[in-house]
């Protein structure tokens, strides 16, 4: 059995949904969504609705969770008593929080903190943070942990599929060209994670159906 009190935290590209995270106590940091008028913490200060309610007049950049909620984060979890935090991180290939998370803890020294790239986000991501919880329910040390979260992660495969390519264009994502032929053809390219975390094509669907 493991002796050392293990917290399991994310970010907010997980996707678990509020009273998930609530329910198995996981922490959550908060990556920062940037419109003209100011910057917003996803799912805190923002929702996903409100974002997709903005996307017609403006397509927003994302950024790292501030420092201070990280480091604030941290000092409350070495306060209630914790040895070891896990960090369940969106993919590196997709955001650099997980790199920010891993210089803060350098200096970090009242607790140990083990930052594991998931390589995915949204439901592989959410996936991983679960199966992390379950481990330290289990009574699993950290070394356990961190080898079944790799192997559960080599044998995932996520894929998605968007309804339409407007906002994949804007974001440079995709080409103008390769874009707007998409639309006029209605194809629908099926996005996977590769094992860098980084987004590309599966296959391309005609229609949605």
């Amino acid at each position: 059995m493991c002796q050392n009190r293990i917290a399991i935290i994310t970010d907010s590209g997980c996707d678990l949904p509020d009273e998930m995270l609530r329910e198995h106590g996981i922490p959550m940091l908060s990556l920062r969504i940037l419109f003209r008028d100011g910057e917003y913490r996803d799912r805190i200060e923002i929702t996903a609705e409100e974002v997709y309610a903005r996307l017609d007049d403006e397509m927003p950049q994302t950024s790292l969770p501030h420092t201070k909620d990280v480091l604030d984060l941290l000092k409350n979890l070495a306060a209630q008593g914790y040895t070891d935090v896990i960090y369940v991180a969106i993919s590196s290939g997709l955001s650099g929080t997980k790199n920010m998370v891993e210089m803060l803890s350098a200096d970090f020294t009242q607790l140990r903190v083990h930052v594991y790239d998931s390589r995915a986000l949204s439901f592989e991501q959410g996936y991983l943070v679960l199966e992390a919880v379950q481990g330290v329910r289990q009574g699993w040390d950290v070394a356990t942990i961190l080898k079944h979260l790799q192997t559960m992660r080599e044998g995932i495969l996520g894929m998605f599929v968007v309804r339409t390519l407007e906002y994949l264009k804007k974001g440079g994502r995709i080409g103008r060209v390769e874009g707007t032929l998409g639309q006029l053809l209605d194809i629908k390219p099926v996005i996977g994670l590769d094992e860098n975390g980084v987004y590309y094509g599966l296959f391309k669907a005609r229609g949605f159906q």
